[in-house]
């Protein structure tokens, strides 16, 4: 169910990010884009440690988010 997968938040506040992105441009690989809480906690923490672009590529999408 949707409601046991981790949130944005959760995700969010288990990253960490090195400042070696600052100013940088960033391609970051998701294998399976879901509800994109991932990839949104990924833009979030990188953006707050200054990348400059940050391009977000994914191998497949679900089709459908009720399983």
């Amino acid at each position: 169910p949707l409601d046991e997968r981790p949130s944005i938040e959760e995700h969010y506040n288990s990253l960490s990010c090195s400042d070696l992105v600052k100013h940088k441009s960033i391609i970051l690989f998701d294998d399976i884009y879901t509800l994109g809480r991932t990839s949104e906690a990924c833009i979030r923490r990188l953006k707050e440690k200054g990348a400059n672009e940050i391009y977000l590529f994914t191998l497949g999408r679900t089709t459908s988010c009720y399983y």
